[in-house]
């Protein structure tokens, strides 16, 4: 009786902690620069470099997913990739269904290259983001 206790307190324990992390993420957006490029022109621009940095939005089911991109001229562009179901598992993943056959079938989504290599995990209230780069993993800060 006491080993059942104690499982059940511990299982109560695990899911009340993945709550308030997931409370933590709602109505919150996080941000963190992701990449960058260059576009080949035909005559020299200064403004051919961008940085690219990946917006999240956390609602309470979905997530909304944004690409942000500023030129070497401070130039803004944002592109909005679209809204996907989310949730914080016991081991504080964050699961978002970004799925690139969904968003193939649908118009309303744009495609990122970026969130196809994501895994995100949620460290003492803080958002990171890991990528393999250069064939190694890559930490991504979200703030």
């Amino acid at each position: 009786m006491k080993i059942f206790i104690f499982i059940t307190f511990i299982f109560w324990s695990l899911i009340l902690k993945a709550q308030e992390g997931k409370k933590h993420l709602e109505n919150t957006t996080f941000i963190s620069k992701v990449g960058s490029m260059c576009e080949e022109t035909n005559i020299p621009s200064p403004c051919a470099g961008k940085e690219i940095y990946l917006i999240l939005t956390f609602f309470k089911e979905k997530v909304a997913v944004s690409e942000k991109y500023i030129s070497t001229c401070d130039e803004i562009e944002i592109v909005k990739i679209g809204n996907f179901k989310w949730n914080l598992s016991e081991k504080n993943e964050v699961n978002i269904n970004y799925n690139t056959d969904t968003i193939i079938q649908n118009s309303e989504f744009n495609f990122s290259i970026y969130m196809n290599d994501f895994t995100f995990k949620l460290i003492d209230n803080q958002l990171i983001g890991e990528m393999k780069k250069y064939n190694k993993m890559t930490k991504y800060f979200f703030k």
